[in-house]
């Protein structure tokens, strides 16, 4: 189970957690899949579960793209923090940058793309302006 800790000096969530023995390959690496749900599980953790950016009706995200660039190799038994932030704001869109880290190396970054959509015409619209002030006020903002 993670645990949470809201940096809000560095505008940042950070996560604590320790892989799961599913989560390893036959050498006791992390395998590569895993990442993915941990950079979705902070993405969802950042935006639904904090004060400032609370779900709500018509949180119309969806997931267009995610990059991971893998730096290192994470191993079982061992903690592994998250830290995920909101680096920059668009019209439509929002980036969220995940880096994952293992006793002080840095094994994994991702950046995230998601854009606000319009669930009833099937593409992508602007963001209405008090859900993007929402998170322009957020601790989680930190553009790049």
């Amino acid at each position: 189970m993670a645990q949470k800790a809201d940096n809000k000096e560095n505008k940042m969530l950070i996560e604590h957690f320790m892989p799961r023995f599913c989560e390893t390959d036959a050498l006791g690496h992390i395998n590569n899949v895993s990442y993915s749900a941990w950079v979705e599980q902070s993405r969802t953790s950042l935006l639904m579960n904090r004060d400032e950016i609370a779900f709500r009706e018509g949180f119309n995200f969806v997931l267009a793209n995610v990059n991971m660039d893998f730096m290192a190799e994470g191993y079982f038994g061992q903690q592994v923090s998250n830290h995920s932030w909101i680096s920059e704001l668009g019209r439509s869109s929002l980036c969220i940058r995940t880096d994952v880290f293992q006793d002080n190396r840095q094994l994994l970054n991702a950046r995230s793309t998601l854009v606000y959509f319009d669930l009833t015409q099937k593409k992508t619209c602007p963001m209405p302006d008090d859900f993007r002030a929402l998170i322009e006020q957020s601790s989680a903002f930190r553009p790049e």
